[in-house]
Order: C-alpha cells, then structure tokens, then sequence
C-alpha cells in the first residue's frame, strides 16, 4: 500500500479479515478457528455466525468461484508481466505452477488465458470487474495485444 501510494486499491476482504481477527479472535492457521467452524473427527465446515454477522450471500455457483480465484491470479501475473518483474511468458507458467502453487493441470496462470480464450477471458473479466470491483481490470498488455498469448509453447 505505501509503495502504490493513492494508486493502491484494498483488496475488500481485508476489512472482513481484520475483523475475523481482531474482534472475533478467529486467527486461522492449523488447527485454529478462522473462517471455519472446525469439529474433531468430524468434517468442518463454514462458521455458522459468518451469515449472520457479514450479511454474506452464501449462495454461489462453483464455475463462479473458480472463475474469480484462478482469474485474480492470472491477472496477478499480467501485472507481473507488463511491470517487467517477470520476463516470459515461460516464466510466469512456471512461476505460477512452483512459485505458489496455481493447478498443474491448467498449465500455468499464460496457458490459461490460452485456453480459455483471449477474448473470452477479455470479456470475463469485464463483468466481474463490474460486479466485484476493480481488482479484474485488465492489464494494458493484454487488452493493446502487446503480449502475444497464443505464443505460449
């Protein structure tokens, strides 16, 4: 935030977080509760005072979910890109894969935009951008097609 300065945008689960933390004590980490409810010898599961105490819609669709998660990563790595803190598009795949752990299978935060489409991914993001906020802008180097996604090899 102080290297952004008035550029820097909070991610908005940061205000839940600190609260999760400092009024409810529920830090997180093994065997800690955090977001989870967690049960002995039983499966855990959310913790039921969530709903109540965020106003949260805890109806949502899979597709959905995965789409924000792995999306807010690849956008991650674009930003990395076009700052120049990674110089391939090589390095980024495996960078994504070993560095923190994106799928495997998917073939690293590039090979996903390739696979789900440029102009799809483009177009994806554009709505969530419109109903998550900012954090789904697209980097200039995507949407100028500077960086040449169907050269991933």
């Amino acid at each position: 935030a102080e290297l952004y300065g008035p550029k820097y945008i909070q991610h908005p689960a940061v205000h839940t977080i600190k609260r999760m933390m400092e009024e409810f004590g529920r830090k997180g980490g093994t065997g800690k509760p955090g977001f989870y409810d967690l049960r002995p010898k039983q499966n855990s599961s959310l913790w039921p005072e969530l709903n109540a105490l965020f106003e949260a819609d805890m109806t949502f669709n899979s597709k959905d979910v995965e789409d924000r998660l792995m999306i807010a990563q690849v956008n991650e790595a674009l930003w990395c890109v076009q700052e120049k803190v990674v110089s391939s598009i090589a390095e980024a795949n495996i960078g994504s894969i070993y560095g923190w752990g994106f799928p495997s299978y998917k073939g690293g935060v590039m090979q996903y935009i390739s696979d789900y489409g440029k102009d799809a991914f483009i177009d994806k993001c554009g709505i969530l951008k419109e109903k998550f906020g900012p954090r789904f802008s697209i980097p200039s180097i995507l949407k100028k097609h500077k960086l040449e996604i169907s050269k991933l090899g």
